[in-house]
């Protein structure tokens, strides 16, 4: 990445990976080529386009190291997966004073199904990997908004203030089709389920952290997303709750809508087993954690007067907190031949060392009354 210095940065970045699972993609270099121009001060102006081809997460339930990391460790898989091509330009604004930020988006797009990869790890190596869904392939013309209000008074950790991300998502154009699918690699094929482009997604996510004394403070999280005209959604625009990154007393991908319950098999020359989808039209999440921080300072490494001088010297937080914790969500439907989910809900204790946290969750609602043990390397929100 390069960016100019001012006011009226400019900034250009290039990215390339190679895929080293030749039969994962057609393609085994993805690539992101972006630039972007500002103008102005405080108020910020943004021009920006790009092109890119790559493998893209349906949801980012954990971070990229903690589904790295899990993946490699654990051969534990917490995404699943499509491939997209295409260029965006968009537009952006900038109000530090309040602050909020809006964008806008043109993006012009084509998706692929991807079949289950095999990447090696350091346990279970030869066990396979759980089944990816089908998503709507195509030429697909998106409109993408987004507005982000933010007063924390940190970004990584906030103790106060708030955060609301509202964003949208807006079919304008083609018609993307879900590959038809066979309940045997040798049986028929069912007729290919055209989706209307001109579908309408959107979420809406708002945090508040509020100290109630120097080293506590509680923080609350509603999050829904989903269908904003209560239309089926293709499948790669779809949620599912459970699992470590929204209800971790429940099962990974538990309230999905019916959508893991049975595999089916992809028109492909190996007929790979698929999920027919990746979840609900709708869902709905509400989270409340209370946290303690102890007053022992057990950061390792130099003062923040030496840190210039030190800045080389790696810096570790292993200062302890304790947090309790409770939850609850569910899912819908806009289609009449896939389930409603029941409700499912969870309560529990985490104890932290800096950014590393140990947790403990049960379910209360939905679960299979068992005490789920884990480990995060960022907050849960």
């Amino acid at each position: 990445m390069i960016e100019s210095r001012g006011d009226d940065a400019f900034r250009v970045e290039a990215l390339a990976t190679y895929r080293t699972e030749s039969d994962f993609t057609e393609d085994r270099l993805g690539y992101r080529i972006g630039a972007e121009q500002r103008f102005g001060s405080p108020l910020t102006f943004t021009v920006r386009g790009g092109a890119y081809s790559e493998v893209e997460p349906i949801e980012y339930v954990l971070s990229d190291v903690e589904s790295s990391l899990a993946a490699f460790l654990l051969h534990r898989d917490y995404r699943d997966y499509y491939e997209r091509r295409g260029w965006n330009v968009g537009l952006g604004l900038g109000v530090p004073s309040i602050p909020l930020d809006l964008s806008l988006d043109y993006r012009r797009e084509r998706h692929f199904s991807l079949p289950v990869g095999s990447p090696w790890t350091l346990v279970r190596n030869d066990e396979p990997w759980r089944a990816m869904p089908l998503v709507a392939e195509g030429t697909q013309q998106l409109l993408d908004a987004r507005l982000v209000f933010d007063t924390r008074n940190d970004t990584d950790h906030p103790t106060d203030g708030w955060l609301v991300r509202a964003t949208g998502r807006f079919g304008i154009g083609d018609d993307p089709v879900v590959p038809g699918f066979g309940a045997s690699p040798e049986g028929p094929l069912g007729d290919p389920g055209v989706t209307d482009g001109g579908f309408s997604a959107g979420s809406f996510d708002v945090r508040r952290y509020a100290r109630v004394d120097p080293w506590s403070h509680l923080s609350f999280r509603a999050f829904v997303a989903g269908s904003l005209d209560g239309e089926e959604l293709p499948p790669q625009y779809q949620h599912a709750l459970g699992g470590e990154g929204s209800l971790p007393g429940l099962s990974l991908f538990q309230l999905d809508c019916g959508a893991r319950g049975s595999t089916v098999f992809a028109p492909r020359e190996d007929g790979p087993e698929a999920y027919p989808w990746y979840g609900c039209d709708r869902v709905a999440l509400f989270q409340v954690e209370y946290r303690k921080a102890f007053s022992w300072d057990l950061e390792l490494g130099p003062d923040e007067d030496e840190w210039q001088d030190w800045s080389w010297y790696p810096r570790i937080d292993l200062s302890p907190a304790f947090s309790i914790f409770v939850e609850g969500g569910r899912g819908w439907s806009a289609s009449p031949t896939r389930p409603d989910t029941p409700r499912g809900s969870d309560a529990g204790l985490g104890l932290h060392l800096g950014d590393i946290s140990f947790y403990w969750a049960y379910p209360l609602e939905g679960g299979n009354e068992r005490v789920n043990f884990f480990v995060r390397l960022s907050r849960r929100f």
